[in-house]
């Protein structure tokens, strides 16, 4: 009984995702040659340091601070650090072979849901896209704007490219069953690198906005 109870559960979830699509009104595409439109991550790897500025809630707690994003070439890991205003680390991370691994965390953001959001999030715009297994890509009608869903377990994450820009991915959604979409922004100047980042979910009221600063 539990057995068919779980299928019952399983096929209602994926009607569920597919019911709230993000790309409900957009085609299928048959040969996805269109995802060499996509770059190969959205952060890319072309860079020694990057720094931004952040402004982070969680619940009706407001902080704020600095991340440097440190891209080492000779061991090939992307270190990502976060200072307060007072120039003290709460958070320390590092991104390898596709994976976030966080070496330190203050106790405002250590709990297990807000940490597993942040990791998340970072391994979403350094993940290289053509590492996905499943891979389905979509293209709204009359528009230059294409979509890339990949899938992992129940969930379904969607990246938006915009073909008539510079092919700058300017959104990630990931559709999750019974929960509300989790959403990444993303603003571009005249640098190849975000020059704004939004992380958003409200399943855990934490919002996250990354204003860029330097670029070496």
């Amino acid at each position: 009984m539990y057995r068919y109870k779980t299928i019952f559960l399983y096929l209602i979830s994926l009607l569920l995702i597919n019911a709230c699509s993000p790309v409900t009104s957009y085609n299928k595409i048959a040969h996805p040659g269109e995802l060499d439109a996509f770059p190969k991550s959205v952060m890319g790897s072309n860079f020694d340091r990057l720094l931004y500025k952040a402004d982070i809630r969680i619940l009706d707690n407001y902080y704020t601070g600095l991340f440097f994003i440190k891209n080492d070439s000779i061991d090939n890991r992307i270190h990502i650090v976060a200072l307060s205003e007072f120039g003290l680390s709460f958070l320390d991370m590092e991104y390898h072979d596709g994976e976030i691994k966080i070496n330190n965390i203050q106790s405002f953001l250590d709990r297990r849901s807000l940490k597993k959001d942040i990791q998340q999030n970072f391994k979403l715009l350094f993940i290289n896209l053509k590492d996905y297994n499943s891979k389905q890509v979509y293209k709204k009608p009359g528009e230059e704007i294409i979509a890339l869903k990949v899938r992992n377990t129940f969930s379904r994450y969607y990246y938006f490219c915009d073909e008539a820009g510079e092919g700058n991915i300017y959104s990630i959604v990931q559709r999750r069953p019974f929960k509300r979409n989790k959403k990444i922004f993303l603003k571009y100047n005249d640098v190849p690198f975000p020059k704004k980042i939004v992380f958003s979910n409200n399943n855990i009221r934490f919002r996250m906005e990354l204003d860029l600063l330097e670029v070496n």
